[in-house]
């Protein structure tokens, strides 16, 4: 996915435990489509006239496409059994976070330099949308126009003085005919600076104070350390 630049014409959250069964079903999901994909492939395949079997280039397209899908599978069960593992292992297991970056919706530090991605949901209704810049206590600094289209952002001070540094949050409104339809939060590779148990659930913390249920990571990584 390409990342879209800031160029003023494109560009703390407990979640609650059921998101477990929402990522259950997005995993399910996949896999089936997965399957679903490759009966059709074979079907194709078997029932072709021999006359006229399909041309190399459409079947490389549909190779491609079966990699593709087969590639998400495999992402989504590695990234679960990660979780799984950190989430319900041994107490001790809730150290492992620690260090990691999780992508989630919370303030992340801007040294002026070093551009920030950012993670979007796009709205395909939107025509237009604004980068909303906040502090880490959510007190508006500025606003910046980006694709409304856009997945990804990377965000190098636009819209904010020059030299100003520290701890920021996002949001992205989305207009359809100067008409207000939506504010979500965006997310970025985040931190995870302490880790607690709350009843059945972990809580990943970040430096900013806000909390993320581990169940509800979208991606993890190594930290920058």
């Amino acid at each position: 996915m390409e990342t879209t630049p800031l160029n003023g014409q494109t560009a703390r959250s407990n979640a609650p435990q059921p998101a477990a069964d929402e990522s259950d079903s997005a995993a399910a999901s996949a896999t089936t489509d997965f399957k679903t994909f490759l009966q059709l492939l074979t079907t194709q395949l078997r029932n072709q006239d021999p006359l006229k079997p399909i041309e190399s280039t459409e079947f490389v397209a549909q190779l491609a496409s079966f990699s593709a899908v087969e590639q998400q599978v495999e992402t989504n069960d590695q990234l679960s059994s990660i979780i799984s593992f950190l989430v319900d292992g041994p107490a001790s297991g809730l150290a492992e976070w620690i260090g990691r970056q999780v992508r989630a919706p919370a303030a992340v530090p801007f040294d002026g330099e070093t551009p920030v991605e950012l993670f979007l949901e796009p709205d395909a209704t939107a025509d237009s949308a604004q980068l909303v810049i906040a502090d880490e206590t959510g007190a508006e600094l500025g606003r910046l126009p980006i694709d409304p289209t856009a997945e990804r952002v990377s965000w190098t001070g636009e819209g904010l003085p020059e030299d100003v540094t520290g701890n920021f949050s996002f949001a992205v409104e989305r207009r359809a005919d100067g008409e207000f339809l939506s504010r979500r939060p965006a997310e970025a590779f985040t931190d995870v600076v302490e880790v607690r148990r709350d009843g059945a659930a972990t809580l990943l913390v970040f430096a900013d104070g806000s909390t993320l249920d581990a169940r509800d990571v979208k991606a993890v990584r190594a930290g920058a350390s």
